[in-house]
């Protein structure tokens, strides 16, 4: 059963075109979220709280998507919401979605 867990969730997959951002856990690839990069209004860097914990977390500041670390990166979006994906280099992450927004 750990196995299976882990395998699922040991780690959080965030891929990003022009278009789209794209993230999902484990090896399978689910589950799987998409949005368009279009519907981005916001980017920072952030960090979690020791207690929200990993996975798939319902948290005051909205979803959090996170595997490993307490860096992460905060997306609002133009309809007001947030959620925030972990990553180990959110300084990065935070950067490239930056670009991609300024040229859309």
């Amino acid at each position: 059963v750990n196995l299976l867990v882990l395998s699922m969730f040991g780690f959080l997959r965030i891929r990003l075109d022009s278009e789209q951002l794209f993230w999902s856990f484990g090896l399978l690839g689910w589950p799987s979220w998409r949005l368009s990069m279009q519907d981005i209004a916001a980017v920072e860097v952030c960090e979690t709280q020791w207690y929200e914990g990993k996975g798939i977390r319902f948290t005051r500041e909205g979803m959090l998507y996170n595997a490993a670390g307490r860096g992460a990166v905060r997306i609002t979006k133009k309809d007001g919401s947030q959620f925030r994906l972990g990553s180990a280099e959110p300084e990065v992450l935070c950067r490239h979605l930056n670009q991609i927004i300024a040229l859309s």
